[in-house]
């Protein structure tokens, strides 16, 4: 049996000009066991530098047409570079009730932070009123930019620290220590360990003997505050901004408690069921077979040449996130776009598009257990950092005997910046900088609940489908891609709450997508040419719309969707979107039996197939190697 206890409030600053941060606390409980696992969220909700505030709405998130920003008077104002509120410190602290003397044990490597080796034991006997510290820090924890990274041929050398400390004495100064301590006494244990410790580092574990507390620190106090301050006083990607604001952070904790004298194998495996955890798997043809996840196919050798070009581009981002590294609390999920000429990467992608998905996807046809671990985290990344929940949009409970209540809630004031609450941030230099409708991706978020039991994914799935019901920009939500995505996420969502408001909004945006594709402008396609890339959200949002209504209109203007797309090749996005048609063409074969849509499908996957590497992706030794075999690929070549 396994019960999950929800716990939720608020957390109160001592100024009394700091908002209240929310947090939610998900307790894993599992019956007759010892060990329980905590998932911590935790948002944001501080000012985040001290540039001149100025009254108005940019005009790429604008409500209205009145008091736009000129973002040039914004430019360099050097308070954009100062940070204002910050976290010292975060954590969960655990009184325990222990007499005597106490043993405390905890995990080191003693190898580079990059190749750590195996992992190794450390025990030591501490005084009842000593202090212990377990802190793993790294490069910048704050990472802000400029940040420092790999060469394209050598990896980076040191950065990374893992301490012990017993009282003011260092016992261990490691790269790389395991993220799990224990401490018991003549009879009980308790010890915590926290999920990658070195990957989103700053983390530390503390023991304070003269308070019997046990802390997990998400941050740090032996670090300089985590700050959200902008690089410079310049765009990133398209906005002068800055969007903290509202971001989360979930952190993932393990608990054990148990009789002195139990086995140290039993308590590190139990630690590494959480820390570095098994993935169970289903046979693939289980998942293709349930469509749960649309028509995808299992790994098949016989099609090799499609298969690598699936498995090198996996390989590839997967080296880099190592290689660079993509670390820190709020890097490490997330990944870089743009890898400029052939020795820099720019720009953090903020999961465009549907990039968690992608890995979802990956780990269901294949069982690989890497896709299943990258997925999760990239996932939790996207819903927490690259997300905006706060101020949270209100809801009426009804919980209260006045009628009054309701009508006074009915006329409240939304708080600002509400309006944004349920959007996603748009790629750029840094996570927070910039803000756009059409930047959440909701499937890969509810794959990890169906695949991993991750409840925080309903409820930002709820917050998205809400934010589009306002419809707070009016028909610019309802057109382009904005309205292709929100079929898709709204598809999602509707199937895995079943809720009516869910379903009547997007049955509505169906009607108007279905409307948009008679007019001249789109002459049977259901796209704008300008936003060809986005096939695929309409694909998938309208074939399982399809799949769960039969409404035979849809079904009519996909194939007539697969068609002007079979005649007309495109302008826009030319290499993104023939990739992205091939979709729409097997739609439109799917339906209607048509073999012209198959064979001009074939005819431009062609470009996808990939040569065989000459040797194995383990076997390159930088970035360089990786990437001039790449190249040499037919594919990539050309």
């Amino acid at each position: 049996m396994h019960a999950i206890i929800r716990v939720e409030g608020d957390y109160h600053y001592t100024r009394a000009d700091n908002n209240s941060a929310p947090f939610v606390m998900r307790i894993h409980t599992y019956a007759g066991k010892s060990y329980i696992r905590v998932l911590h969220t935790i948002t944001y909700t501080g000012d985040p530098d001290m540039h001149k505030k100025v009254e108005g709405e940019y005009d790429a998130l604008a409500t209205s047409a009145d008091n736009i920003i000129d973002q040039n008077k914004l430019k360099n104002d050097p308070g954009w570079t100062q940070p204002n509120d910050r976290i010292a410190q975060a954590g969960l602290q655990l009184n325990y009730k222990l007499s005597g003397n106490r043993t405390v044990k905890t995990g080191y490597f003693d190898g580079k932070w990059s190749n750590p080796g195996k992992e190794l034991l450390y025990k030591s006997d501490i005084k009842a009123d000593e202090t212990v510290s377990l802190l793993q820090t790294g490069l910048n924890p704050s990472r802000i930019p400029p940040l420092e990274n790999s060469s394209t041929t050598q990896i980076l050398e040191g950065g990374f620290a893992g301490t012990l400390s017993v009282g003011k004495a260092k016992k261990l100064a490691k790269e790389k220590v395991a993220g799990w301590m224990t401490i018991q006494d003549e009879k009980w244990g308790i010890g915590v360990g926290i999920r990658h410790f070195l990957e989103e580092y700053p983390k530390e574990i503390a023991i304070d003997g003269t308070k019997s507390g046990l802390f997990g620190y998400i941050w740090s106090p032996n670090v300089d505050p985590l700050s959200f301050q902008k690089a410079d006083g310049g765009f990133d990607s398209g906005l002068i901004g800055n969007y903290a604001q509202g971001l989360s952070k979930t952190t993932e904790f393990v608990y054990q408690f148990f009789r002195k004298g139990e086995a140290e194998n039993l308590l590190l495996n139990q630690f590494n069921f959480f820390l570095d955890p098994p993935v169970a798997h289903a046979d693939p043809a289980a998942y293709a077979n349930s469509k749960v996840f649309g028509n995808i196919g299992v790994r098949d050798e016989r099609f090799g040449e499609y298969e690598r070009a699936l498995d090198y581009k996996f390989d590839w981002m997967s080296f880099n996130q190592k290689w660079e590294p993509w670390y820190g609390m709020m890097d490490y999920g997330d990944f870089k776009a743009y890898f400029v000429n052939k020795k820099e990467w720019v720009s953090w992608n903020g999961n465009e598009p549907a990039i968690d998905m992608m890995w979802w996807l990956q780990f269901v046809r294949t069982g690989n257990r890497d896709y299943f671990l990258t997925a999760w985290s990239s996932s939790l990344h996207a819903m927490d950092v690259d997300n905006v929940s706060w101020p949270a949009l209100p809801k009426y409970m009804g919980d209260t005997n006045d009628a009054l209540d309701y009508f006074k809630f009915k006329n409240q004031k939304l708080a600002p910046g509400s309006q944004y609450v349920g959007m996603g941030r748009r790629h750029a230099n840094q996570h927070f900088t910039s803000l756009l409708s059409a930047h959440v991706w909701v499937p890969g978020w509810l794959a990890s609940y169906y695949l991993a039991g991750n409840h925080r994914a309903l409820d930002m799935a709820e917050q998205t489908g809400d934010h589009y019901l306002h419809r707070f920009f009016g028909d610019h939500d309802l057109r382009g891609r904005r309205l292709y995505l929100s079929i898709w996420n709204l598809l999602e969502i509707y199937d895995v709450t079943k809720k009516q408001k869910y379903y009547d909004e997007l049955v509505d945006r169906v009607r108007i997508i279905l409307e948009l594709q008679k007019n001249s402008e789109q002459s049977g396609s259901l796209v704008l040419d300008r936003y060809g890339y986005s096939h695929v959200y309409v694909a998938k949002g309208l074939s399982k719309y399809y799949d769960i209504t039969k409404d035979a209109k849809v079904k009519q203007a996909l194939v007539a969707h697969a068609r002007w797309h079979r005649d007309n090749p495109p302008l826009s996005y030319k290499i993104e979107t023939i990739f992205a048609s091939i979709q729409t063409l097997l739609l439109g074969y799917e339906h209607s039996g048509d073999r012209s849509f198959l064979e001009t499908a074939i005819e431009r996957a062609e470009l996808l197939k990939v040569d065989k590497f000459s040797k194995p992706v383990s076997a390159f030794k930088n970035q360089k190697e990786f990437y001039e075999a790449m190249e040499k690929s037919r594919s990539y070549a050309s």
